[in-house]
């Protein structure tokens, strides 16, 4: 309370009115459970904690699968579909899809309010269809390179 260790629970304590700050905690594996209560003269008041467990699990799927998967920014060792075991619940985090011809995803989220979380990606293609529909012979130049009779050209980045 306010800091300072005061026993273990369940507990009642008499505090000074005003904002007081609760920190409760269970073991190294298990959700801290932290608030501030305005406490009145004269009045209780009652904190119940559910204290769930401090790691929980991300559950991801990408279309198209095998997709590099980036937690907080680093690599992880496996691609889409992935579940990732043992992300901590009391952080906010980043998720990050790549694969290549696609354009990448990214998503933060955090697991305060449940023990598992579910993604499920359809990636965006970088690749466009370029479709001539006149029935002439058609010039088309990308990159300074002349092309004849093309009726239908796939660009898969911006660069052309």
């Amino acid at each position: 309370v306010n800091g300072e260790n005061k026993g273990v629970t369940p507990l009642t304590l008499r505090v000074p009115a005003g904002l007081v700050k609760v920190l409760v905690t269970k073991g190294s594996d298990t959700m801290p459970c932290k608030e501030t209560l305005q406490v009145r003269p004269g009045e209780t008041a009652v904190l119940n904690c559910d204290m769930g467990a401090l790691f929980g699990k991300v559950t991801i799927n990408s279309e198209p699968p095998r997709a590099d998967v980036y937690l907080d920014g680093k690599k992880l060792d496996g691609k889409t579909p992935l579940v990732i075991k043992k992300v901590k619940r009391d952080s906010e985090h980043t998720l990050r899809l790549e694969v290549r011809g696609f354009q990448p995803w990214s998503r933060s989220f955090d697991l305060k309010d449940s023990e598992s979380k579910s993604f499920n990606v359809e990636l965006e293609s970088l690749a466009r269809i370029l479709k001539c529909t006149k029935k002439e012979i058609v010039r088309f130049v990308m990159d300074g390179v002349e092309y004849y009779r093309i009726t239908e050209a796939q660009l898969t980045d911006s660069s052309h």
